[in-house]
C-alpha cells in the first residue's frame, strides 16, 4: 500500500494559495484524530493559522503565517512542508489583540529575531483583516434589514 501524507491549503496574505505537507510530527497525530473522528476531522485546522515558509525550508529561511483552508490527505508529496506551529481558529479569531500576541509567542518558537517580528505582524494583519470582514458582512446584513422593512 502506498503511503499517505496530510496536506493543508494554506492561503497566503498576498491571497495566494499554497498547497503544503503537514510536517512529519503532525502527520501521526493527524492520522489518529483523523481515526477518531472521521466525519469531522477536516474541521481540525480550517481557518488555523501556521507557519509556513515560502521556499524549501532552511534554517535561516524567511517565514510567513498562513491561513490554513483545507485540510486533505494524498498520496502524493508536495515540494514544501508547513511547519509545526499553528494556532487553531478560536486562539487567533476570538482572542483580543493582547490575548493574540500572547498565542502569538507559540508561532515564533526559536525563530531568528527577523522572523520573529515577521510572525507577530502578520498574525496582527490576519486579525485586522478578519475584523475588516466582520464589520463589512454587519454593514451588508444592516442593509438587508433596512430594505427588507421598507420593502415590506
Amino acid at each position: 500500500m502506498r503511503r499517505k501524507y496530510f496536506c493543508v491549503k494554506v492561503q497566503l496574505l498576498s491571497g495566494k494559495t499554497v498547497d503544503y505537507n503537514l510536517p512529519y510530527d503532525l502527520q501521526k497525530p493527524m492520522w489518529a484524530y483523523a481515526k477518531e473522528n472521521p466525519k469531522t476531522w477536516q474541521q481540525l485546522l480550517k481557518y488555523a493559522l501556521i507557519n509556513v515558509p515560502v521556499k524549501s525550508y532552511k534554517k535561516s529561511s524567511i517565514m510567513h503565517v498562513g491561513l490554513i483552508r483545507a485540510t486533505y490527505i494524498t498520496p502524493h508529496k508536495k515540494p514544501l512542508s508547513s511547519r509545526g506551529q499553528f494556532l487553531t481558529k478560536d486562539n487567533w479569531q476570538l482572542a483580543n489583540y493582547q490575548q493574540l500576541l500572547k498565542n502569538t509567542t507559540y508561532l515564533q518558537h526559536d525563530y531568528t529575531k527577523i522572523n520573529k517580528l515577521l510572525i507577530k505582524l502578520e498574525v496582527v494583519i490576519w486579525k485586522h483583516k478578519l475584523k475588516l470582514k466582520q464589520k463589512a458582512r454587519k454593514r451588508r446584513l444592516r442593509k438587508r434589514k433596512r430594505l427588507s422593512r421598507g420593502l415590506t
